[in-house]
């Protein structure tokens, strides 16, 4: 059974509704991430370092050292800390925060 990313994304969003939560993904989140390399940046890390883990549980002999994985999560990390500081073209503090500062 294939789930298409529209449908997944209906069912959480549906379930969050369900559960009064202090923090809300904000309405344009899609735009956020097409927009905003820090964002781009950190999702590439967790990632990362979910494929370091997977094939730590999954594989006896990983065909990419531990290390590498840590230097690139390393890099891709301080990459996105250094990109929330610098200016981005199409990006002001009111289309990213909501206004909020």
């Amino acid at each position: 059974m294939s789930l298409s990313p529209s449908a997944v994304w209906s069912w959480l969003k549906a379930q969050f509704a369900k559960v009064p939560l202090a923090v809300q993904l904000r309405d344009d989140w899609v735009n956020l991430i097409k927009k905003t390399w820090s964002v781009r940046f950190s999702l590439l890390a967790s990632l990362l370092a979910a494929i370091q883990l997977g094939m730590q549980a999954l594989l006896e002999n990983p065909p990419i050292d531990n290390k590498v994985f840590v230097a690139l999560y390393i890099l891709v990390s301080a990459a996105a800390g250094y990109s929330r500081l610098v200016t981005q073209d199409g990006i002001t503090p009111s289309s990213v925060s909501g206004g909020e500062q």
